[in-house]
């Protein structure tokens, strides 16, 4: 297990913004060698900026994961998600990442389940769930090389994903759709009106004073 410096415990305080649940999840992921990426514990205020965490994939982690899917796996208004992190900044170890996405209602438990499932070795019942665990390994053990020429080449890599979208969910991607959508038009709108504008002064220079 990792010793978890008074500075590191600072970092994943701020990581967390004031959220205790993700907080405890942070350090428990890092003390047990996971790694984690960007996350989020949710915002009110801002829309579109829901709940999530990414942690890092290697070799030595695989069977967390395992326990996490077996932890998630019947918890309603999540997914998960295996992706490909391409980009020569990224480390050939930090390549590929697990994301785990949920909802503001749902939030504290998922990442206290999160958690649990670090220090608690779950087992995988569902057929969908050792689906999605055959899938992510089969994914992560694929020829490396060739993922990283498909990425350069900006082909679309197929990532893997398992949801638990419920009703209630559906709902929420409906009306997030809704408000894109409505903003959208809100913007041609107001680009139109500043093309409008443009033209004027292009046609006429003095009138922008």
């Amino acid at each position: 297990m990792n010793i978890i410096s008074e500075k590191f415990k600072e970092d994943l305080k701020k990581w967390s913004e004031g959220n205790e649940y993700l907080y405890s999840l942070l350090y428990l992921s890092w003390q047990h060698g996971i790694r984690t990426g960007a996350c989020c514990g949710g915002h009110i205020e801002r829309t579109f900026n829901g709940p999530y965490i990414q942690f890092i994939i290697d070799e030595k982690n695989l069977s967390y994961f395992e326990s996490i899917i077996g932890a998630m796996e019947d918890f309603p208004d999540i997914s998960m998600e295996v992706t490909y992190r391409g980009g020569d900044h990224i480390k050939d170890d930090s390549r590929f990442s697990f994301i785990v996405r949920c909802m503001m209602h749902n939030r504290m438990e998922t990442f206290y389940k999160l958690a649990d499932s670090i220090i608690n070795n779950q087992q995988i019942e569902t057929q969908k769930g050792k689906e999605f665990y055959e899938k992510m390994i089969a994914y992560i053990h694929q020829n490396k090389k060739e993922l990283k020429q498909e990425y350069d080449k900006d082909t679309i890599i197929n990532d893997i994903s398992f949801s638990t979208k419920t009703d209630e969910y559906k709902k929420y991607r409906d009306e997030k759709r809704n408000k894109l959508y409505h903003l959208k038009q809100l913007l041609k709108k107001e680009k139109n009106k500043y093309d409008k504008k443009q033209i004027e002064i292009d046609e006429n220079p003095q009138i922008r004073y």
